[in-house]
């Protein structure tokens, strides 16, 4: 086919002899000129339609893609008993590693139960304050001091038991957490007494960890600063 156009556009190159044509020779020669119209007309269709076809393929991976995709961020807020805001973490997918505040508030958490509950067991009491205080640095190991000399818990655990309850601990910084607990002492019997509400604020430093304390501090993390009071009802 392509041979007989170029025959025929051989044939009809000069304008000048359009008027000397036989007419069946003229109207092959406008068959022709339609149907190369036809031909690249086709050609261009084809074009637009494989170029629809790329476009329509790439939006539905977008549709696709995107319909997979959450469409809100889920987090999770947890107020304490007066109904402030205790905390704030986006919930974790599913086989998603730890993140390193998980284990920083629960250290905290854990260094606040060493250095305030009071147990029955003195050896578990001494040991429980040993862990606090591995766990102090400076000012903090201070405030310790002075602590266990106005409230001795040797002499309190003669009496009976301090229940120390965790109720929230929230990152104000990065190196400091406001941590609320609820301490409930407990007779002799076991028998539970006046519940009081406690607010703490630690500086924390995170240092090399020791070798010798890496099963116990493995984040070698310590608190530097402690400030913590009873709160009024």
């Amino acid at each position: 086919m392509n041979l007989l156009l170029r025959k025929a556009r051989q044939v009809f190159a000069a304008p000048a002899m359009d008027t000397a044509l036989p007419p069946y020779l003229a109207a092959r020669r406008t068959a022709l000129a339609e149907y190369e119209q036809l031909v690249e007309g086709n050609r261009l269709l084809r074009r637009v339609l494989a170029a629809s076809s790329a476009v329509n393929l790439a939006l539905g991976a977008l549709l696709a893609f995107f319909a997979t995709r959450p469409r809100a961020i889920p987090y999770v807020v947890v107020v304490d008993k007066t109904g402030a805001i205790a905390g704030v973490a986006q919930a974790l997918q599913p086989g998603a590693p730890i993140p390193e505040d998980a284990v920083v508030r629960y250290q905290l958490a854990q260094f606040i139960r060493n250095a305030r509950a009071v147990l029955n067991d003195p050896s578990a009491m001494k040991e429980q304050i040993r862990r606090a205080y591995s766990l102090a640095r400076g000012e903090a190991g201070q405030v310790l001091n002075a602590w266990y000399r106005a409230h001795d818990p040797f002499a309190k655990a003669r009496h009976g038991a301090v229940q120390v309850q965790i109720d929230s601990v929230l990152k104000l910084s990065p190196d400091s957490y406001e941590i609320r607990w609820t301490e409930t002492p407990r007779d002799r019997e076991g028998l539970a007494e006046q519940a009081s509400q406690w607010r703490g604020v630690l500086k924390v430093v995170t240092l090399p960890p020791d070798p010798a304390e890496i099963l116990s501090n493995p984040l070698g993390l310590y608190v530097t600063q402690i400030d913590w009071e009873e709160e009024q009802s």
